[in-house]
């Protein structure tokens, strides 16, 4: 008879349940931080700075007929626009999340309160 292979029927799970090898954590979270930074900073920064050279190229140019100088100057300001519609959706997803640690902080609180009849933050009766 084959021994028990380790999983969750014998208790046991092995090095790498779900799907991490040991010692890849430190990596992924280093790759996880510089993408979260690429996307939280200098993704809407790229896209500023590009805005921003449209708009010198096209020498804050506007007329009333479209030629490449008002097109580029346009170009520059929607860009400006995107930039701040990209920082905006990576600041609401991050108060989101900080709500969602609020709300899970409160929940243990509340536990605590019920299994010792006081809050957490204050001395026991």
């Amino acid at each position: 008879m084959a021994p028990p292979v380790a999983g969750p029927a014998t208790g046991s799970l092995p090095p790498c349940a779900g799907g991490n090898v040991t010692g890849m954590d430190k990596q992924r979270s280093t790759a996880v931080r510089i993408l979260l930074a690429a996307t939280r900073i200098w993704l809407p920064l790229a896209i500023a700075v590009a805005g921003v050279v449209l708009i010198v190229l096209g020498h804050g140019h506007y007329s009333d007929v479209a030629d490449t100088r008002s097109l580029e100057s346009a170009a520059g300001v929607s860009l400006l626009l995107v930039a701040l519609i990209v920082w905006m959706v990576n600041w609401m997803f991050r108060l989101s999340v900080s709500s969602n640690r609020d709300r899970e902080v409160e929940e243990e609180a509340r536990e605590y309160f019920e299994r010792t009849g006081h809050w957490p933050d204050e001395e026991p009766r």
